[in-house]
């Protein structure tokens, strides 16, 4: 969890450096390219049938909120600070806990609460309601959120069926898809100076889906 967390920042960090120059679609496809770079010789080495699942329209479904969440996530750490962004995600558990009660039947107890609503407490602390404009980069941050509360959902679900390994195949190999034609119509040949943090955004956002 802690390895998830370091590469999610250090996604963030690496994305928020090449905001100014690339565009929020093809900075998603440039991450999705990397990661099936990283997974696709695995998957030749161990054969296609690694990737035979039973809920191929979930993988999907899993694939679409996720790559939504991509593209709010790299907007909002491009306008605003990445520390502002990482306080306003602590949002996420309290949409996980929601959806975990209303579609996973699951039930929480008062360490849940109390960690939710301390959650809620730093969110309203950042976005101070009434005492200043709420941007559209905070409002993008919480809808990464809420997207992402909805992928640790379907990814609970799809565990029941799926390892691990597979899931990440699938979602990888999915985005890379989704996000291909946008990123055409706002490709900009990467420089050399920027091939580190590019690289960056894929591997550490690989990082943090293990």
């Amino acid at each position: 969890m802690v390895a998830a967390g370091l590469g999610y920042t250090l996604a963030s960090a690496c994305t928020r450096e090449l905001s100014a120059d690339y565009s929020t679609v093809q900075l998603a496809f440039l991450r999705a390219l990397i990661a099936v770079c990283v997974i696709v010789p695995m998957v030749i080495r161990n054969g296609i049938d690694v990737l035979k699942t039973t809920v191929f329209p979930l993988h999907l479904f899993r694939a679409i909120l996720t790559y939504g969440g991509m593209l709010t996530w790299f907007y909002a750490v491009s306008v605003i600070p990445v520390s502002d962004y990482t306080a306003l995600l602590y949002i996420q558990p309290i949409f996980t806990i929601l959806f975990a009660m209303l579609i996973l039947r699951e039930t929480a107890g008062p360490r849940t609460w109390g960690a939710v609503a301390a959650a809620l407490v730093g969110a309203l602390i950042i976005l101070r309601p009434g005492f200043q404009e709420v941007s559209l980069g905070m409002l993008a941050a919480l809808a990464t959120g809420v997207l992402f509360a909805g992928v640790n959902t379907s990814v609970k679900f799809l565990s029941r069926t799926d390892s691990s390994a597979v899931i990440v195949a699938y979602v990888n190999i999915l985005i890379f898809l989704l996000a291909a034609i946008p990123a055409w119509f706002h490709w900009k040949t990467p420089g050399i100076a920027d091939i580190p943090a590019v690289l960056g955004i894929g591997v550490f956002a690989l990082l943090e889906q293990f």
